[in-house]
């Protein structure tokens, strides 16, 4: 047979029938040895013997069921045979004894690399990682008692030295008389593979989330509310002063009193169609106080559930430099307009003296003017000259002055 193990599982049945057919045989053979003595002596002819004697009721009673369930035997055991054949599993048989392989099908050699008789007589210790047998064996043992049946995850050893990940199910039975372990094995290296990636994902978020700097929320977006706090950062509860069961199922509202809810559903709609959402806020401190801060939040489906991740930065201080700065224009600005007026000032005053000194120093230098006219003339220019002294020391005495006082003049 070309699946040994299926025809010795199928053994007590097929001793039952080599029984019947010992016996049938025997009673066979009493009924040839019989006719051909009789055909010896003449009594009976060929014809006969092939036309009746072995179609006789008593040969078709014994021979044809034993046939028959012969023929259905070895059928039910190819059936099993391509079961095993095309099972995407791996399936091996193992002695419990020696705990060496003694079938295995072809998913099985797949999986390990090895073909089927390679595959056969290799020991359970050879077929998984060296860090592993302590427990592969403690499992091997346990299963051939049948105190277990279900193991996931175990580490199993290819032929060119990779490893990969199997859940393994087994259950002991006896085949010709050995006690043997038969164990279904399922690849689930993409499972746990994937299973490790999320956990360092989980791993690595967690990290960001209790580490950064900044402020962080999880959020629970409910329909027609506001959103809902559901998990809180150290940073946020240094910077607002509660503890994470003040903030946990509290709305954010909490954090932003006065907002209305208008302004609340039309962040809440734009994250829903860009998948994210930026603003400027003025969150409330337990103790009362504000702070200016930066808001940037998402949204996305998980499990059904609409969910969001929002992060807050201070930026009080960015927002009290922007002021600074907004403060130094508005004083620059004003320090040009008195600069520009202080010069258009400053022109007429010192041109008004020097339009009278050279006024009359033309009528003077003429030599018309009678001698009162020129004592005035005389009079004038000096008054004049003293007013532009005057206003160039003042002049003088300004520019000594520390800017803003020189912006007040």
């Amino acid at each position: 047979m070309k699946y040994p193990i299926v025809n010795a599982i199928c053994k007590m049945r097929r001793e039952r029938l080599i029984a019947l057919s010992i016996f049938a045989s025997l009673v066979l053979t009493v009924i040839i040895v019989s006719m051909v003595e009789l055909l010896l002596r003449g009594t009976v002819t060929w014809d006969y013997l092939l036309t009746g004697a072995l179609t006789s009721p008593l040969v078709t009673l014994l021979v044809v069921p034993i046939i028959i369930k012969y023929s259905k035997v070895f059928l039910e055991s190819e059936a099993n045979a391509a079961v095993l054949a095309v099972a995407a599993e791996g399936i091996a048989v193992v002695d419990i004894e020696t705990k060496k392989i003694i079938y295995v099908n072809p998913s099985y050699s797949e999986l390990y690399g090895y073909t089927q008789d390679e595959a056969l007589h290799l020991g359970v210790e050879q077929l998984h990682p060296p860090e592993t047998i302590s427990r592969v064996v403690g499992v091997f043992e346990r299963q051939s008692r049948g105190e277990q049946i279900v193991e996931k995850d175990i580490a199993c050893l290819r032929k060119d030295g990779s490893v990969f990940f199997a859940d393994v199910r087994a259950k002991p039975t006896i085949i010709n008389g050995r006690n043997v372990l038969v164990g279904l094995f399922t690849d689930v290296t993409a499972r746990k593979q994937t299973e490790e990636a999320l956990r360092e994902s989980e791993t690595w978020y967690r990290t960001l989330f209790e580490q950064a700097s900044d402020i962080m929320f999880t959020l629970e977006i409910v329909p027609h509310r506001s959103p809902v706090i559901r998990s809180v950062n150290p940073a946020a509860l240094r910077a607002l002063g509660y503890s994470s069961e003040e903030l946990i199922g509290a709305s954010v509202d909490k954090l932003e009193p006065g907002v209305s809810a208008a302004v609340i559903r039309q962040r809440q709609m734009q994250a829903s169609e860009s998948g994210m959402v930026a603003f400027e806020a003025r969150h409330m401190r337990k103790d009362g106080s504000f702070f200016d801060a930066e808001v940037r939040a998402c949204e996305f489906l998980t499990e059904g559930k609409r969910v969001g991740i929002a992060v807050a930065r201070d930026i009080s201080e960015r927002k009290n430099a922007e002021r600074i700065l907004r403060d130094a224009k508005e004083s620059a600005e004003k320090a040009n307009h008195a600069k520009d007026l202080f010069l258009s000032t400053l022109s007429h005053e010192l041109r008004t003296p020097l339009t009278a000194i050279l006024g009359w120093a033309q009528m003077l230098k003429s030599g018309r003017l009678d001698p009162s006219k020129a004592k005035t003339g005389f009079q004038t220019i000096e008054e004049a000259a003293q007013a532009q002294n005057q206003l160039i020391s003042d002049l003088l005495d300004v520019s000594a002055l520390p800017g803003n006082e020189w912006v007040e003049i």
